[in-house]
């Protein structure tokens, strides 16, 4: 049997919580697709079961213009934003042959990702259950999946540059020594593009990469 083409939008407006509430709407509307699209803008996203009160300040997050946002996928509190390349797939499991174990979806559907890493010169692996790290260990991307309405989405980003000190400051951590601490462990144990290379790659080069892996 032939399967359809997957349709791919790479969305024009890219402010605000959009770039992350496109996969949504498609899922809840049964639609199909790949989007593509950097955030023009910083925002918080939190996964579907965490509590946003205990771990993002609210009130920081409100005065300075950061949107605050929950995904219908797991994981916990993360900045998105600017530096980073979406990738959010959203597919029907049977049309897409799409393993029904979650940890054998992200081990398949992670190798679009490893591969684009290598076309911009850097080796990274899937480590389970759902991240890519670098030769050094260091996380360079996290992932997320689930069934939302009828379709399996499967998310994530490739990231070009990463605000750690913004990350850390939107947390809500009781002490600014408990913070220091957050922070340090961040910039010691997660990587990106600019950092392994010295160099961003070129948001449209990522883009293409992951349209054809």
């Amino acid at each position: 049997m032939m399967i359809a083409p997957l349709p791919l939008y790479t969305p024009e407006h890219r402010d605000g919580i959009l770039p992350i509430a496109y996969f949504h709407a498609l899922a809840r509307l049964g639609l199909e697709g790949l989007v593509i699209v950097e955030p023009a803008t910083h925002f918080m996203s939190i996964g579907a079961f965490g509590d946003a009160t205990k771990v993002i300040d609210l009130a920081y997050c409100r005065d300075a213009g950061i949107p605050v946002m929950r995904r219908e996928v797991g994981g916990g509190a993360v900045l998105l934003g600017p530096g980073q390349v979406f990738y959010n797939l959203v597919v029907r499991r049977d049309a897409r042959r799409v393993p029904r174990k979650i940890d054998d979806a992200y081990r398949v559907l992670s190798q679009a990702p490893v591969g684009v890493y290598a076309d911009v010169g850097i080796t990274a692996r899937y480590q389970p259950i759902n991240d890519l790290v670098t030769e050094s260990e260091k996380k360079i991307a996290g992932q997320g999946a689930g069934d939302i309405g009828e379709c399996f989405c499967f998310v994530g980003s490739i990231l070009n540059r990463f605000d750690i000190a913004l990350m850390a400051r939107a947390l809500r951590i009781d002490d600014e020594a408990a913070r220091e601490r957050v922070r340090t462990a961040m910039d010691a144990n997660m990587s990106w593009i600019e950092r392994e290379r010295g160099a961003p790659a070129a948001p449209e080069l990522i883009a293409a990469s992951l349209a054809r892996r």
